[in-house]
């Protein structure tokens, strides 16, 4: 494992720890689908099909605009 697949596979276990924890479904779905992204990413480091300036996840629009 990379360093980066190790940090990505990282941020993946929190983001599921914290679906866990939180009573909002709709907040709970988003992080698993972060995590499963963040599990994707690590899988295509290790397999050398990643690059290092690899996007962490998708960027999605942001719903509540300042």
């Amino acid at each position: 494992m990379s360093e980066q697949s190790d940090r990505l596979r990282e941020q993946a276990f929190q983001a599921e720890r914290l679906s866990q924890t939180i009573s909002d479904h709709r907040a709970s779905q988003t992080l698993k689908s972060i995590a499963a992204q963040y599990h994707a990413q690590a899988d295509e480091l290790e397999r050398g099909l990643g690059s290092a300036s690899y996007p962490l996840v998708s960027q999605q629009p942001d719903e509540h605009p300042e």
